[in-house]
Parts: C-alpha cells; structure tokens; sequence
C-alpha cells in the first residue's frame, strides 16, 4: 500500500472484533462528513474472502484495504482495535479509539 496524500487517515479494524463492529458505522459517517480525508483500512488477521464479503454487505468507506498482523499493527503503535490515526505529511498527528475522535 502506497500512500501519496499530504493528510489522510488510517483505521484499524477487524472483523471479528465486536467492538470494530459496533463502531464500524462510525467510519461511514465519518467519510460522508470528510470526503477530502483518504481513509485506509488495516484488517488485523482476517481472511481476505471473508473480508471483503464483510466489506461489501456494511459498504466500503477505504480508499484502500490491507490485512496486517498483530505484529505489523504492534510495531505501528497499535496494541488494541479499534484505533485510528491521523497522518499528516508523513506524521502522526493525532490518534484516537475511533475514527470520529481523530477531528475533535
């Protein structure tokens, strides 16, 4: 995954996950209410056909979607989901529990 944007952000998910599926909701409105923001998605450990069937029945609000391991989202600062991070210029800015809280 290639990231160009100036400012975009990245939510960490997984489908399994009941609380990313509770918030899950929350990254829809959150692109309605921010169409300039890139979102990208990182599915901690799920499977790529259950993903995407999982993406496509809630609708899919990423510009892109990869599948990381616990490992890969620990090294990236990520120890519990859902979280979210707001990257600027190629730095963290902000980090919240959930995309919405990025903007407050």
């Amino acid at each position: 995954m290639i990231l160009a944007e100036e400012r975009y952000a990245i939510a960490f998910f997984a489908t399994w996950c009941e609380d990313c599926r509770r918030s899950y909701k929350h990254i829809a409105e959150f692109s309605q209410h921010h169409p300039n923001l890139p979102i990208y998605g990182m599915s901690l450990e799920d499977d790529k056909e259950e993903l995407q069937a999982w993406l496509k029945n809630r609708g899919n609000p990423f510009k892109q979607v990869a599948i990381v391991t616990r490992a890969q989202a620990y090294n990236m600062g990520i120890a519990k989901i859902p979280y979210a991070l707001l990257i600027v210029n190629q730095q963290v800015k902000r980090r919240a529990r959930e995309l919405p809280g990025l903007m407050d």
